[in-house]
């Protein structure tokens, strides 16, 4: 079984960043869209760390795969590894600008 789920490991990654992001955004805007407080203040970060801790699960996954230099090079496998940790990197980002958004500007207008 752990070579079935090794070939995927180095995908884990990108996979985790799609997820995480998407996760996130839709939880907090169908959660806005019902009610303006559902996200305000610790509610929404607490669902930014939820996907923060996704994501960086995915991409530890990711670098967990990484080849070693003494072992046999795979040039393919090291690009999809570092493609998907810079996917990590991005939605990392995406989502601490939408928790910040959370907590700086208020849910409902004044």
């Amino acid at each position: 079984m752990r070579s079935r789920s090794w070939g995927l490991a180095p995908w884990a990654g990108l996979m985790a960043a799609a997820g995480g992001w998407g996760l996130h955004h839709q939880v907090v805007s169908d959660s806005l869209h019902f009610d303006c407080h559902a996200t305000a203040g610790v509610r929404g970060i607490g669902w930014g760390v939820v996907a923060l801790l996704i994501v960086a699960a995915g991409a530890l996954a990711s670098w967990r795969a990484l080849p070693n230099e003494e072992a046999k090079p795979n040039p393919l496998r090291r690009f999809i590894v570092h493609l998907s940790l810079m996917a990590a990197m991005l939605a990392t980002l995406g989502i601490a600008f939408q928790v910040l958004a959370a907590a700086i500007v208020p849910g409902c207008p004044p």
